[in-house]
């Protein structure tokens, strides 16, 4: 059995290698290989066309002189094969595909790797001769080919493999003749140590043979210029006999397209599509590079507690926190009793209640945890303000919870946030340094992630246009007063939805007014100054009083406060900032009107007595810039387990 490789290119640098004939000899010295990845490492010429089905093996034992084998899956890097006499250059442990596919011609020729990860399709060429199998251990977003040759003393078992059944893979590394990967992973001589071994696979799996089953990654979204689900053109694995993965109903993503609604579903699961886990991916890349943001600007990070005593936004959507938990006792309604006797763990009176509800009327906080009533944590401000005023700029990422009754696709319990508090800072200095954070993270998923690439390419062709655009100029500033009145002056018209809500509230439809001195901006206003008035991200500043926290120093007007609130295009408001209150009484005093405990804030209060500076800060919305970097139009889309009213999975 023969098969030929033709490199196109310089005539000078052209070879045919025939498996088995004495021109295989050419191949075989170390200056003629040399050249042939040299050339392939200096770009010039072609890499070789690709090779559908045929495979220059010989019979399936023979390995010790296997030339490299075609490719035909979508990965990058390059390679080449160990030559006789040099050192092996074997790595020790697992490696990442990520490492492989990034090292763009720096490995060594025939060095050794062993990878862990998913199998995402196969592809079987002929009977008994090889296999290709894609895989991905979650760290790239492209799959790395391994080509498995027949001569392995399990290849039965492995050209059976099914999708996201999870393997471990030792071989070569070699320079693929394929043009859609520059670099594979030859698996063919079991003298070398070379293997597949199968770690996990699922129960849907078939156990009897025949042809090999693949899937795709569970994408099912449609292209729609990022506005809805989107369907992953031309993504997928094909397989030679045409049949697809066989799991049925045993697994829930078996089918080859999904929707991002019917993915919802299956959160613990999701990720195994490509584009949750490109989504997933780019978000630890985001945190990864706030911290490089500022620790480039000397800002101190600050671990901020989740359980609090306070309301930080003074707004009464909290959860609670409490062991007075009642618990149903083994008589079925009567009071709950320990297994000591002595009652339940608060020590009262449970009869009547369900397990796990907390104890009806006031509880007794003396025989809580805390010995008083605890929260999860609204905001890290209060927090930050404290350590501002003696370590200077400081900064936190921490989980916030809400229980606001808002089940929106931009609202959930649990978010994501970046807070800042800035010293002897204002108003003005944290609008510029909230648009010169949200430009480096905009940069990074244009320039240097792979994951913006995917999303780009198949699930929203205008992705890196709309990034492109919000680095073309500064930011639009407004006044609240001024955006109100662009919203008057176009409610009704394009760009601007009428619906009940809408015109109730701005009153304009039907009176011709001026908005309610109380109303804060809707989403559909939002996106109408965003995307069709600024076509820019847009700051809002000097809010009215009556609808911001207390902490927001008050202006010279004594009706505004110096604020302001960052609106992306699509996404709505990300940033909500402020100048803090420092004058004592004027905070005592709104404190009072919105009807907060002083006592509870008394630390707060002692700050403004005792070393008080002017300072300033905002809270960034890390879920929400995320659901702007990656065009997804529902935040559920961009958090693994979303926490929403009536919906707690896991």
């Amino acid at each position: 059995m023969r098969g030929a490789f033709i490199f196109k290119g310089n005539a000078h640098h052209s070879w045919c290698i025939s498996r088995g004939t004495p021109n295989a000899l050419g191949w075989s010295t170390p200056p003629v290989r040399r050249r042939f990845f040299a050339k392939v490492r200096g770009g010039s010429g072609s890499q070789g066309g690709g090779h559908d089905g045929a495979h220059p093996g010989g019979a399936p034992n023979e390995s010790a002189s296997v030339a490299p084998h075609p490719g035909g899956a979508s990965n990058e890097g390059t390679s080449s094969e160990l030559l006789p006499g040099e050192a092996s250059n074997e790595r020790t442990g697992r490696t990442k595909i990520k490492d492989i596919l990034r090292a763009q011609g720096t490995h060594s020729e025939g060095e050794t790797c062993t990878i862990c990860g998913w199998v995402k399709s196969v592809r079987t060429v002929g009977k008994n001769r090889f296999s290709f199998i894609d895989v991905n251990d979650g760290s790239h977003v492209k799959n790395l080919q391994v080509v498995v040759d027949a001569g392995i003393p399990n290849y039965g078992e492995v050209s059976r493999v099914l999708t996201d059944d999870a393997v471990e893979c030792s071989g070569e590394l070699k320079c693929s003749l394929g043009k859609k990967q520059r670099v594979e992973l030859c698996v063919r001589d079991a003298a070398r140590a070379h293997y597949v071994r199968l770690l996990g696979r699922g129960e849907g799996a078939r156990s009897g043979g025949g042809s090999e089953g693949g899937s795709a990654d569970g994408e099912g979204e449609k292209r729609d210029d990022g506005e809805g689900d989107r369907r992953d053109d031309g993504e997928g694995d094909r397989r030679d006999d045409g049949e697809g993965d066989r799991r049925g109903k045993h697994y829930a993503i078996a089918k080859k397209y999904h929707s991002k609604e019917h993915l919802r579903s299956f959160p613990h699961l999701r990720a195994r599509t490509k584009l949750y886990s490109c989504v997933f991916r780019l978000k630890s890349d985001v945190v990864a590079e706030t911290f490089k943001f500022w620790r480039e600007r000397n800002c101190t990070y600050i671990n901020t507690p989740v359980l609090t005593s306070n309301d930080c936004e003074g707004a009464g959507e909290l959860f609670h926190a409490t062991t007075l938990m009642s618990r149903r006792g083994s008589g079925g309604g009567g009071e709950a009793n320990g297994s000591d006797g002595s009652g339940g763990a608060s020590g009262i009176d449970q009869r009547d209640e369900r397990p796990g509800e907390p104890v009806k009327g006031d509880p007794p906080f003396c025989r809580d945890f805390f010995k008083k009533p605890c929260y999860l944590n609204v905001s890290s401000q209060l927090a930050l303000e404290c350590l501002c005023c003696s370590m200077g700029d400081v900064f936190t990422l921490n989980q916030s919870f809400r229980a606001e009754q808002s089940n929106t696709v931009r609202h959930l319990s649990e978010f994501l946030m970046m807070e800042v508090e800035l010293a002897f800072s204002n108003l003005t200095s944290i609008i510029s340094l909230a648009e010169e954070y949200i430009k480096t993270m905009v940069k990074f998923a244009l320039h240097q992630s792979e994951d913006v690439d995917y999303i780009h390419e198949h699930h929203d062709r205008t992705l890196k246009e709309k990034l492109q655009a919000v680095l073309q100029k500064p930011f639009a500033v407004v006044t609240y007063d001024e955006a109100m009145q662009i919203v008057k002056r176009h409610v009704g018209r394009v760009g601007v939805a009428v619906d009940p809500h809408v015109a109730a509230r701005t009153d304009v439809s039907q009176r011709g007014g001026a908005p309610p001195p109380r109303a804060d901006l809707t989403f559909e206003e939002q996106r109408f100054l965003t995307e069709v008035h600024f076509r820019s991200p847009v700051v809002v500043v000097n809010y009215p009083q009556e609808i911001k926290p207390f902490y927001m120093a008050l202006n010279a007007d004594g009706k505004t406060v110096a604020c302001m609130d960052v609106l992306l295009p699509h996404v709505g408001e990300v940033v909500g900032g402020s100048e803090r209150e420092i004058r004592i009484h004027t905070l005592e005093r709104r404190m009072k009107e919105k009807r907060l405990d002083l006592r509870l804030y008394e630390p707060y209060l002692q700050l403004r007595r005792q070393g008080n500076v002017p300072h300033a800060g905002f809270g960034l919305g890390v879920d929400r810039l995320i659901m702007f970097l990656t065009s997804m139009s529902n935040i559920r889309d961009v958090v693994p387990f979303p926490r929403a009213p009536g919906s707690l999975f896991m």
